[in-house]
């Protein structure tokens, strides 16, 4: 099952564009957002991010048209997919799991996107949802993904859901900034190195969330 890296609908974007600024307007009390990132024109990035909501499907699409701007896509498993058919037209890649070599191949077809400038690539590099409390533990993919890619800046996304101060949920998002490993290590270190920086990184975003720091940003994403 070729895993398909299909052009997105530029009419669905504009609809789900506004769709998607009204659900998260409506469904949560505040957005903030904190970034040490800024895509460079002639790069293209690999966010990667850790998974504990349903919301995590919408919300690179909410960053990527809200603030980053580049040619998105992101990684999604085939059943989630199935369920929410939308996702496809707003840049969603299938992998499957139940088929080993589906992804090796997502793997090698996000490489070869990923070597045009200006597009990004939304991993969650978990594998499936975990609780925010939970420690950060990463597949092999990733890892793996950087050893096919050329200039490519490979950036931390956390995310954090509370309702620690209103019945309405806040939403906390901080990126970056870039992950650089070693080019000679092992898969198996390269995987920890990035695992330790999202571990941080998510670390640092709960403290947000119970402190507001003063580098995050009230933001719509608008």
């Amino acid at each position: 099952m070729e895993p398909d890296f299909h052009a997105t609908s530029s009419w669905f974007i504009r609809f789900f564009r506004h769709y998607t600024w009204l659900l998260f307007y409506r469904r949560f009390k505040h957005v903030w957002l904190y970034s040490a990132y800024h895509p460079s024109p002639d790069r293209s990035t690999v966010y990667f991010a850790n998974h504990s909501s349903w919301w995590d499907g919408l919300i690179p699409f909410l960053l990527n048209e809200f603030h980053f701007r580049q040619e998105g896509r992101a990684i999604m498993e085939y059943k989630q997919m199935e369920q929410y058919r939308f996702f496809r037209k707003i840049g969603a890649v299938p992998i499957y799991r139940e088929h080993p070599r589906s992804a090796l191949q997502v793997i090698r077809k996000s490489a070869d996107f990923l070597s045009q400038p200006g597009r990004s690539l939304y991993i969650f590099p978990q594998g499936r949802m975990y609780s925010e409390c939970d420690p950060i533990e990463f597949e092999g993919g990733l890892s793996r993904l950087a050893e096919l890619t050329g200039p490519v800046d490979f950036v931390p996304l956390a995310i954090t859901i509370t309702t620690i101060r209103y019945d309405k949920p806040e939403l906390y998002l901080a990126v970056g900034p870039t992950v650089i490993a070693q080019p000679d290590i092992s898969r198996q270190d390269r995987t920890s190195y990035f695992q330790a920086r999202l571990n941080e990184l998510a670390g640092r975003n709960r403290e947000a969330s119970l402190q507001r720091l003063r580098d995050y940003e009230h933001t719509k994403l608008m």
